[in-house]
């Protein structure tokens, strides 16, 4: 047998409360939790991507200051740094560690020399971290413009902070080039026509002494 009855009034306004609440912490687990985090993290990936932009902005002003500098001096005539005889890297060391006291710390690294005729190339790593980054700047125009002749071939800049504020670590891949007076010169090696025209002269008197 089925028995039926009707909800109260009192019993229809507290299932309508119920629903109410359960509809509630349904958008509260799934919609509102969700999007408070992913607004939380807005901000810190604003910031990062902020970070991102500045470093880049600032290696591609770094890097086009040099080519102009480099431009600069080719148009004015004017002569570019040293090229010192081989074996020059106690020099080199020596000039570095010097303008790497400006730096927090820092790891060089010499790789293997390449010699081309009488070029000789001395490449380096360097990683050095910076107080900030105008310090930063400043080391990386100095080798930049090196007494010795170098070529700065790989330019990156990071920061576990604000680059603008924070510490400000650095990756440079350089080229310090040298001279190698030891080296042969280079000959090309023709033969001398002269030497041949006298040859055959003398091949052709040859044949009318013993004609």
């Amino acid at each position: 047998m089925m028995v039926s009855r009707q909800f109260t009034t009192r019993e229809k306004i507290l299932l309508l409360i119920a629903g109410i609440v359960i509809v509630a912490a349904v958008y509260v687990k799934f919609v509102y939790m969700d999007v408070s985090s992913v607004m939380a993290r807005y901000p810190s990936d604003l910031a990062e991507a902020q970070d991102e932009l500045d470093m880049e902005q600032m290696k591609y002003t770094a890097l086009e200051s040099m080519k102009r500098e480099l431009e600069e001096m080719e148009e004015n005539g004017e002569a570019l740094s040293e090229i010192p005889p081989y074996d020059n890297s106690k020099n080199v060391m020596d000039e570095l560690n010097q303008i790497l006291l400006l730096s927090e710390s820092y790891t060089l690294s010499f790789l293997p020399l390449e010699k081309e005729s009488a070029t000789v190339r001395r490449k380096i790593t360097l990683n050095f971290t910076a107080y900030d980054y105008a310090t930063a700047e400043r080391i990386v125009n100095l080798i930049h413009g090196f007494k010795y002749r170098c070529l700065i071939t790989s330019l990156s800049f990071s920061s576990e902070n604000t680059i603008k504020t924070g510490p400000v670590t650095v990756n440079i891949e350089a080229t310090f080039f040298e001279r190698d007076d030891s080296a042969p010169a280079v000959s090309d090696n023709k033969p001398d026509d002269s030497s041949q025209d006298n040859s055959a002269e003398d091949n052709e008197d040859d044949g009318k002494i013993f004609s």
